[in-house]
């Protein structure tokens, strides 16, 4: 029995940028890594990386998610809208004799509240199907954050939300539209009452 083997390779731009610092990965597409022996054979190769998926920092959102192989890979989307999203539970409290006006009679309790993101992707094909599938299965994903106040840069867990994707339609076959709504993996609450 013929075991498969996978090498975790971190094949990133961030990653390689410290050992080439003279490529400037804002200039690069896409690009892949061989691995080489000491006698120069090849041990391993990467999958084609695309640098893409919207050149917009502002508008740029990248998703590292948990893969079938058990790696974590990621994705660029471009934002299309956000949202927020607030909860909450409803309170009466009984009225007093003489009324009180500044005192509230109905109130929100338990207040919490999330935010949605819809994001989308233009830049995989037809070849790209199974392994967009991945996105859309994983039970782990995550948002890259850039560090701020001298913080360093971080990953914020995200939930992909559930729906239906088209795989295959009769109209435009070959422009592959990925759209996914994400939400922020954990809720905001307020001040408890």
């Amino acid at each position: 029995m013929i075991m498969a083997i996978a090498y975790f390779i971190p094949n990133g731009p961030k990653n390689l940028a410290i050992l080439f610092p003279g490529i400037d990965f804002n200039n690069v597409d896409r690009y892949y890594l061989e691995v080489l022996d000491s006698v120069g054979a090849v041990v391993a190769t990467t999958v084609i990386n695309h640098i893409a998926g919207c050149d917009d920092d502002d508008y740029k959102y990248r998703i590292h998610f948990l893969n079938s192989a058990g790696a974590i890979d990621a994705i660029n989307f471009k934002l299309l809208k956000q949202e927020h999203e607030t909860k909450s539970e409803a309170y009466e409290k009984p009225l007093n004799y003489p009324l009180d006006r500044p005192a509230h009679g109905l109130g929100r309790t338990n207040v919490r509240s999330n935010d949605t993101f819809m994001l989308c992707n233009v830049d995989y094909t037809e070849n790209d199907k199974e392994w967009l599938d991945e996105l859309l299965d994983s039970p782990a994903a995550w948002i890259e954050w850039k560090g701020s106040q001298g913080q360093d840069d971080s990953y914020v867990p995200v939930i992909i939300v559930d729906k239906t994707f088209d795989k295959v339609t009769e109209a435009d076959r070959f422009n592959y539209q990925v759209t996914i709504e994400i939400k922020l993996s954990h809720e905001k609450f307020t001040i408890r009452n």
